[in-house]
């Protein structure tokens, strides 16, 4: 994934999954873009497996945030 920023939830988003932001939907070249590209093309290895980690932790937050949503809704119905 290579992320561009258009909104500040991007910019926090990116930065949870440890990424940056290319650049900005206002600012961005073709070249910082096709440069991150590049970047990640050539290191493909590691980034798929940093985002398999990434993803497995993802999931387990997932859960438990839906989780804790069904107990609040349960607490509401007692």
């Amino acid at each position: 994934m290579i992320g561009i920023s258009y909104d500040p939830k991007i910019d926090r988003f990116l930065e949870y999954i440890g990424e940056k932001a290319v650049g900005d939907l206002q600012k961005i070249s073709l070249e910082e873009l096709m440069g991150e590209v590049r970047c990640k093309w050539n290191d493909k290895a590691a980034f798929k497996a940093r985002n398999a980690e990434l993803l497995a932790k993802l999931r387990v937050l997932a859960v438990r945030n839906a989780e804790l949503a069904f107990g609040l809704i349960q607490d509401k119905m007692e």
